[in-house]
């Protein structure tokens, strides 16, 4: 086996280091807050946007509609694809996220073993517990929400493409039902964007670097 010469780092990382992953220390720990940051960013702005383009369907498919019809489809259309595209930026955050974490929370598990101090182990591997804890909530939180607002995106995706073809009082009134379930699903991700938004607070309260300002403290706002 040929040895090997990489530098070796803090943290017991050495040659078990995979390229490109994270290399340890407090500057690992800082990208992982970042991540999560952004991800709570994006979530916020998507969630928005979900509400919005459900929102916009719901008025167009009214039974009192009495718009003008080709401004009312062409505002839809191009609010269906700015949700699309926010969903999609959420799902690369949550993605780039969990590339940085999962490494860190494996490393310092190995960490762990290196320790000779058996009271600083013990608090090391209290403190990985509930980090660790707070951090695969927040994965936990996202992956559903991610799968749902797919799912939303195909439903307001087909709404455009059947009004595209058959926007009339009659056709309008056949969608009632799919608006519907729509709003309902809707509803249900408004309930899951809470959810994953609180745990990504939770996971920042306790891991910003000491002198580090989150960057989540005043979410955007449309």
């Amino acid at each position: 086996m040929r040895p090997c010469h990489r530098p070796v780092l803090l943290l017991g990382s050495g040659c078990g280091l995979v390229s490109g992953g994270p290399s340890g220390g407090p500057s690992d720990v800082d990208s992982l807050v970042g991540h999560i940051e952004r991800v709570y960013v994006e979530a916020e702005l998507a969630r928005q946007e979900c509400r919005g383009s459900v929102q916009m369907l719901q008025g167009l498919v009214a039974r009192d509609f009495d718009g003008d019809p080709v401004a009312v489809y062409q505002a839809y259309a191009e609010a269906v694809a700015r949700t699309k595209a926010q969903v999609a930026k959420l799902e690369r955050e949550y993605w780039a996220m969990k590339n940085v974490g999962d490494p860190i929370f494996e490393r310092w598990t190995e960490d762990l073993i290196s320790m000779h101090n058996p009271e600083m182990r013990r608090r090391s591997q209290e403190r990985l517990d509930d980090i660790r804890g707070r951090y695969d909530r927040v994965v936990r939180a996202f992956g559903p929400l991610l799968s749902s607002c797919v799912k939303l995106d195909l439903g307001l995706e087909d709404h455009k493409l059947f009004l595209a073809n058959d926007f009339n009082a009659s056709a309008l009134a056949s969608l009632q039902g799919e608006v519907q379930v729509l709003v309902d699903l809707s509803m249900e991700i408004d309930g899951r964007f809470a959810d994953s938004l609180r745990a990504a607070r939770d996971y920042l309260d306790v891991t910003a670097l000491p002198t580090r300002e989150p960057a989540v403290a005043n979410p955007p706002g449309k």
